[in-house]
């Protein structure tokens, strides 16, 4: 009669609870980053370059740094606008003011001198306008209206999603470390872990393959 080593036996017949939490564990791992490589680094991907150029289709993001926008977009956040045929009362644009990109919202539409004019929807640059419109822009978290009036040329576009703390890790993305930790080690991973499949996919081909051409054999020995 045969005898079977206890430790040569494979863990899952000697433990097979354990084997079936690892079995959880991995496939739970492998949908994590699966949903690291396939979601969130194209949207990160997608960020950096829109951070760049509005090349693709008029989309541009932008990093909030103040909280003057709180709490509908959280200091820390990306924003991402495009350009729009028309502009209301209550959009949220991203304007130019000096150097610098400022993210507020409209409150009133006016003409050169600060006087609302008729209508809650005006036109854009690009679009047929009767005389220069301005707008009159306010952060939610501020008390006033901002001082200066948006011409419509400093407009760069209209705010259609905001997502909180993102921008954090895109500014963390422009490092090396931070380059190193998002992109190129979830990448790498889940490569191991496509070759770990592809490898114990192949032995059991290889082991498919042996039984059905010598397991007669083996079994009459």
């Amino acid at each position: 009669m045969k005898e079977q080593n206890f430790f040569n036996k494979p863990i899952r017949n000697i433990f097979p609870q354990y084997a079936k939490v690892l079995r959880f564990a991995k496939k739970t791992s492998e949908i994590i980053f699966s949903a690291i490589v396939f979601v969130l680094i194209p949207i990160i991907a997608l960020t950096l370059i829109t951070s760049r150029t509005s090349a693709f289709g008029g989309f541009q993001s932008f990093t909030v740094l103040s909280g003057s926008m709180s709490p509908s977009i959280p200091t820390g956040s990306i924003v991402y606008t495009q350009i729009a045929d028309q502009i209301g009362k209550g959009d949220v644009i991203t304007f130019k003011r000096k150097n610098i990109n400022v993210t507020h919202r409209v409150v009133d539409i006016t003409d050169k001198n600060g006087n609302s004019v008729s209508g809650l929807v005006s036109p854009l640059p690009n679009s047929p306008a009767p005389s220069e419109i301005f707008y009159k822009t306010k952060g939610d978290a501020n008390n006033s209206a901002d001082t200066d009036l948006v011409s419509s040329k400093d407009i760069i576009g209209k705010t259609f999603v905001n997502i909180p703390a993102i921008g954090r890790i895109s500014g963390y993305l422009k490092t090396i470390p931070g380059f190193l930790m998002f992109i190129i080690l979830p990448t790498l991973i889940f490569i191991g872990f496509e070759l770990w499949n592809i490898k114990k996919e192949i032995e059991k081909q290889t082991e498919k393959r042996i039984m059905e051409r010598f397991g007669p054999s083996l079994r009459g020995a």
